[in-house]
Parts: structure tokens; C-alpha cells; sequence
């Protein structure tokens, strides 16, 4: 029983060290490959999460200005356009509140 705990622990360790050497090694490699390519990686990465943080969260409140849930607001208030828009943005940001 005993010579087989230090068979596994003997067999555990040479697996570890195994692993760590592969993925070291493979590391090293994958560096060597994209170093070349890095740029162009790292500026698509930053132009995808550009897109995604910035412009998709547009599409539905460009939606809901365009057609506002309180359309009355529009007619009821001799405001200029920019206070127009602040008033409807601030009206829909309240609407969808939980607590309204």
C-alpha cells in the first residue's frame, strides 16, 4: 500500500514538471509566432470592444428616441431640441426604473 502512494506521488510529480515544461515551451513559441502579429491582434481586439461597448448600447436608446414612450412630452413643452432630448432621456431613464 505504501509503494503504491509513492508510486503516484512519484508519478504526480513527473506529470507536473512534464506539463510545466510543455506549456512553457509552448509559450515561448506562440510568442515567437505573434510577435509578428501582435499589433494587428491587439488593434482588432480594441476596435471589437469598442464596437461592443459603445455602440451597441446605442441601438436601443436611439430606438426609444426616436419613438420616446412619452410622445406628449414633445408637444407639451416649448423647450430647444437639446432640452427636448434631455427631458426624453430623462423621462424614459425613469420609466424603466423598478421602483416606478
Amino acid at each position: 500500500r505504501s509503494r503504491l502512494n509513492v508510486t503516484t506521488k512519484i508519478l504526480f510529480l513527473i506529470k507536473l514538471i512534464f506539463s510545466s515544461l510543455l506549456l512553457f515551451i509552448s509559450t515561448i513559441m506562440l510568442a515567437d509566432y505573434f510577435s509578428d502579429y501582435i499589433d494587428f491582434i491587439e488593434y482588432y481586439f480594441y476596435a471589437s470592444m469598442f464596437i461592443y461597448i459603445v455602440f451597441i448600447p446605442l441601438i436601443p436608446r436611439t430606438k426609444l428616441l426616436i419613438n420616446p414612450m412619452d410622445k406628449q412630452l414633445l408637444y407639451r413643452s416649448s423647450l430647444r431640441e437639446v432640452d427636448i432630448f434631455n427631458l426624453i432621456y430623462a423621462s424614459d431613464v425613469l420609466k424603466k426604473f423598478v421602483g416606478y
